[in-house]
């Protein structure tokens, strides 16, 4: 036990957010990679006429996996500014996920919304060139956590 019998001392408590942090950049990391190469591409390939049932059914798996995600990876970046505010990269790295947040409200969800009408070829390819932003965002981010767990 730590002082005053406290199971965690501060150093614990700010360790398991930040491993909480990492985890959940590299996690959204991987998954940012994965939905560029892989899963928007594929759009193109869907049945038209099915594509709007299978769009909506994605959207909503998608979003269990990456909703969490992206709250834990927000929250602790909160956290990291709250209890480092006069650490630069903290800094940055809030600015990258509301960099991350606001790309996907402005750009992938309206893109989104529309296709889930639809099936449509232009649609699609604004998707995956739209992506390449918070792609390569995340990605900084992922190098951020990275290089101030080793620094």
């Amino acid at each position: 036990m730590g002082e005053n019998g406290r199971v965690w001392s501060d150093l614990e408590i700010s360790g398991l957010w930040w491993v909480a942090h990492v985890a959940a950049t590299w996690a959204l990391v991987g998954l940012i990679w994965t939905v560029q190469l892989a899963v928007y591409p594929s759009f193109a390939w869907a049945d038209p006429a099915r594509f709007a049932q299978w769009h909506a059914d994605y959207t909503r798996r998608i979003g269990m996996i990456v909703g969490p995600l992206m709250g834990i990876e927000a929250v602790t970046g909160v956290i990291w500014v709250w209890t480092h505010p006069e650490v630069a990269w903290a800094w940055v790295g809030l600015g990258l996920i509301g960099t991350i947040w606001v790309g996907t409200a402005v750009v992938q969800v309206p893109i989104h919304r529309r296709l889930g009408r639809r099936w449509d070829r232009e649609l699609i390819a604004l998707l995956v060139k739209g992506n390449w932003v918070r792609t390569l965002v995340w990605t900084a981010r992922g190098v951020l956590v990275v290089a101030v767990s080793w620094g």
